[in-house]
């Protein structure tokens, strides 16, 4: 069972697994601005990139922040596959696919970057319309909804 020990820094939770196993979580939330989809339509989500270290030395020695290295490798991948689906795939049926993408991203870019940090997992947590748009979005099933009744009828 996984809880939540503590708050290391804003954005940033540690879970602990295991006595010797130690699994960070870092939401990324979009301070810089909605994604912009493949129709151009904006969007906002919400990731979970849960890391570990894979080698401290390297992590703490050889790289300045690697912390922040993997945040710019995670929205970078993000931004990247989100701008190449559309709208509906990112709100609806295109999640798995979208977090798989992301991952094998994310993976290669830590690969080669080699800065201690092992990516576990990436799960795509919230996507909704930013809020200045969110009411274009809310009619549209109610419409399709009662045009299936006047069709029907």
């Amino acid at each position: 069972m996984l809880s939540f020990n503590h708050l290391l820094k804003e954005g940033f939770y540690r879970e602990i697994l295991s006595s010797n196993l130690d699994i960070y979580i870092y939401i990324c939330r979009n301070g810089s601005g909605p994604l912009i989809t493949s129709d151009f339509n904006f969007i906002d989500v919400d990731f979970y990139v849960e890391y570990r270290y894979s080698d401290s030395v390297k992590a703490l020695y050889a790289f300045e922040n690697p912390l922040e290295i993997l945040l710019n490798i995670s929205q970078s991948s993000i931004r990247t596959v989100i701008s190449s689906y559309s709208v509906d795939d990112v709100l609806t049926t295109g999640k798995n696919e979208i977090q798989a993408t992301i991952r094998e991203m994310i993976l290669t870019r830590l690969e080669q970057q080699d800065i201690g940090i092992q990516l576990v997992n990436i799960t795509m947590q919230d996507s909704e319309p930013p809020i200045c748009v969110q009411s274009c979005f809310i009619p549209v099933p109610i419409i399709t909804i009662n045009f299936i009744c006047n069709f029907l009828n």
